[in-house]
């Protein structure tokens, strides 16, 4: 079961029985990072502060849920928010209500905008400052977060009061009946939680199907960022222990796509498909520099009168290829990635 600790972020103002909060999962395990879309990070690798580049390029997705009391409308909400924390931006690129006969509405603002100072502040505060929100989780923990004792604090550690939030409970992350129901047995208790519309067997397995298809996009954002995540750090890995030149061209190749692929190395001299792996192969020469004694003669009038060695650079080169395997995967832009490379001379 997939447990998550979940948080109340805001409410709106309306009394009951027309009440409705914000609540979300509240752990660093539900916070996606992925890169922009278009973001090249061959050009990342050439900037002289990668960290910063990087950064800038980063966008952190959570998952928000706004429950609804009203017996007669919206059962709740869906928002997918993107964070670009190191510019303070934020996207909704879809909101989806449902009833509770489990109909849908589509909606969202897809667009860039500065984070406002509500509810959307709040998941902000989880998704992109996370050394705030964690000592606020450790004083509610009743633990104590780890301090420098050359520094004395300037202000005393947040609370979930002094950043607008309340503590929720847990609840499976990917069982939105047991989200709903969380709410309304910890914070409606004075009032009755309505009937959810049972409706035929087809409209059953309808509203089943949309539950799983939820359920499973969220798991395969989960898996496919760790999986991508595990590629780079290996292939990073990989290159390190190639040593010398290979090392650094080689840097950052986990998880690029073939237009970043060609974008730094150019058109491949041949592209295969098979089995659902697309290989691409480069040919280079490489020039390999040494050291050697070589002999000096020395000359008199009558000829040769003695010998020497003198230290001479040396050099040679060589053909190699570069092969790159990629298969198609990602999070949010779908492409043909880079999980594996050789290089042979």
């Amino acid at each position: 079961m997939a447990a998550a600790e979940w948080m109340v972020i805001g409410a709106e103002p309306e009394p009951a029985p027309h009440r409705s909060l914000y609540v979300m999962a509240a752990e660093d395990a539900w916070i996606f990072e992925r890169f922009a879309d278009g973001f090249d990070k061959t050009q990342a690798n050439r900037s002289p502060d990668l960290s910063a580049m990087l950064a800038q390029n980063t966008i952190n997705s959570v998952f928000v849920y706004q429950v609804f009391e009203d017996a007669g409308g919206t059962n709740f909400i869906s928002y997918s928010l993107d964070f670009k924390c190191q510019q303070g931006l934020v996207s909704i690129p879809e909101a989806v209500s449902y009833d509770r006969a489990g109909k849908t509405e589509k909606g969202g603002a897809p667009g860039w905008m500065k984070v406002p100072d509500n509810w959307i502040g709040r998941a902000e505060m989880i998704a992109c400052r996370w050394s705030d929100w964690q000592e606020a989780q450790q004083a509610w923990k009743g633990v104590s977060a780890p301090t420098n004792k050359r520094k004395k604090a300037s202000k005393a550690a947040p609370t979930f009061a002094s950043l607008g939030m309340e503590y929720l409970g847990k609840a499976n992350f990917f069982d939105t009946k047991a989200i709903v129901d969380l709410v309304w047995n910890t914070r409606w208790g004075d009032a009755v939680q309505p009937a959810y519309y049972e409706g035929t067997a087809e409209e059953k397995a309808a509203v089943a199907a949309k539950l799983t298809a939820l359920r499973e996009q969220t798991r395969g954002v989960l898996n496919e960022g760790s999986k991508w995540a595990e590629i780079a750090i290996k292939l990073a890995d990989k290159a390190e222990r190639m040593g010398d030149k290979f090392a650094s061209d080689m840097a950052g190749v986990g998880g690029m796509t073939e237009a970043e692929v060609i974008a730094r190395w150019g058109a491949p001299a041949s592209s295969i498909d098979s089995g659902g792996v697309r290989t691409l192969t480069y040919y280079f020469s490489d020039t390999q520099y040494g050291v050697a004694n070589n002999r000096v003669d020395i000359l008199g009038a009558g000829g040769q009168v003695a010998q020497t060695y003198e230290l001479g650079v040396t050099s040679s080169s060589r053909q190699c290829s570069r092969t790159l395997h990629l298969e198609e995967g990602g999070v949010g832009e779908k492409a043909y990635r880079v999980f594996d490379f050789s290089i042979g001379c």
